[in-house]
């Protein structure tokens, strides 16, 4: 189900994206024009004791792209929100239009809405 709002008007018990940043990839100090790093930041997971769940891979980053490759997933516990943040860095494929989904997974199934973006080169 589709809801273009501000907030979403039933809870549906899933975590949130709280926030997302973007910038250039690779590692930090250095210019890897050709990635374009993505951090999504998931708010009010409700998993007890996420940092344990995360650290010891019972809940997953599922990142997904249409055209292109993923470069690199980091999933990690964010302490200031007690929630989720996942780092991405995609290549694109030439001047290929793609889609770009990623979410949260805990024994196969999603514990958060899907983070969507659309990559217009």
């Amino acid at each position: 189900m589709l809801h273009w709002a501000d907030t979403v008007p039933v809870d549906h018990g899933l975590a949130k994206v709280k926030a997302t940043y973007t910038g250039i990839g690779g590692i930090s100090g250095m210019l890897e024009t050709e990635k374009r790093k993505f951090v999504v930041d998931f708010d009010n997971v409700r998993i007890r004791d996420l940092k344990t769940a995360i650290e010891n891979g019972a809940v997953k980053a599922d990142v997904s792209v249409s055209e292109g490759t993923v470069k690199g997933v980091h999933l990690m516990y964010n302490s200031l929100s007690k929630g989720a943040l996942v780092y991405m860095d995609y290549k694109p494929d030439g001047g290929k239009t793609a889609e770009i989904r990623i979410s949260l997974v805990k024994d196969g199934k999603p514990v958060s809405e899907v983070w969507s973006y659309q990559w217009l080169p």
